[in-house]
């Protein structure tokens, strides 16, 4: 018996699927690299979450594109796990000129510490990264080390907000405190204020914004699997490559990976 036709016609039906599912995969990666909300619409989400004017006088013209490991994407209010935001996001985008040098910095905050309810502590700085060259974190300064989010159980839902503002003046030397370890210590992270941050290095408006929350969950039940990362490879102009150590210990340097949980935020007024 020929079993030659049969194995043509399976492999034939194996490269379609897989060529489809590529097809399907980069698509995906496609539209989320162009789809931009408007203006207007990052005006409304600021104000529906209570960024403007409580953190910022101002709204930010643009969406900031960021994705953590697995593909856990801050998107305008959605939940994120904790416990899968270890490392910082490896890959940072927002709309911005080609034709010129342009220096941005980028700022981390938690403004409900230590909870929304009484933020006695308010703002926590999280991250802050200036003199970006476009969006290459490699090429920016680091101020503040990232810190993963790690709110306290009976907190409820805290803001985690990204901010990327234009160094209208170029490259500059910031007069920031240095934060080089990750501790989470009220004195060094707390009570710092984005507004006067913003005046005291004349940073303007915002010009790029997105932000998510997260709130405790309970430990994950194991943290011995492999700890595998699969980076796209996007168009070098926009894509970066972030992988400091890790923030938490655990038996294994190389042992973390997380179930996520991203569902819709919805705000309370």
């Amino acid at each position: 018996m020929n079993i030659m036709p049969r194995f043509i016609i399976s492999l034939r039906y194996t490269a379609t699927v897989l060529f489809q599912l590529v097809f399907l995969f980069v698509l995906l990666h496609i539209s989320f690299a162009i789809v931009k909300k408007p203006p207007k619409e990052i005006k409304k989400k600021m104000e529906e979450h209570k960024i403007l004017p409580d953190i910022v006088d101002h709204p930010a013209k643009y969406e900031l594109k960021l994705k953590y490991f697995y593909e856990h994407i801050p998107n305008f209010g959605n939940d994120l796990n904790p416990h899968d935001l270890d490392a910082p996001p490896y890959y940072v985008n927002f709309e911005r000129r080609l034709d010129v040098d342009e220096y941005y910095t980028m700022l981390m905050i938690d403004p409900d510490q230590p909870s929304r309810a009484q933020p006695e502590e308010r703002e926590w700085i999280h991250w802050l990264v200036t003199n970006m060259w476009g969006c290459s974190l490699l090429s920016g300064d680091t101020i503040v080390r990232y810190l993963t989010p790690k709110p306290e159980q009976g907190t409820g839902p805290h803001r985690y907000i990204f901010f990327v503002f234009r160094q209208a003046d170029g490259e500059m030397n910031f007069d920031e405190k240095i934060i080089n370890n990750t501790r989470y210590d009220g004195d060094l992270r707390g009570h710092f204020n984005t507004k006067e941050f913003i005046k005291r290095n004349r940073l303007g408006a915002p010009h790029a914004v997105n932000f998510f929350y997260s709130e405790w969950q309970p430990p994950p039940a194991s943290t011995a699997l492999p700890f595998t990362v699969v980076v796209d490879v996007e168009d070098v102009e926009y894509q970066e490559l972030w992988i400091p150590e890790m923030n938490r210990t655990s038996p294994s340097d190389d042992s973390r990976k997380y179930e996520a949980t991203t569902n819709t935020h919805t705000e309370d007024a």
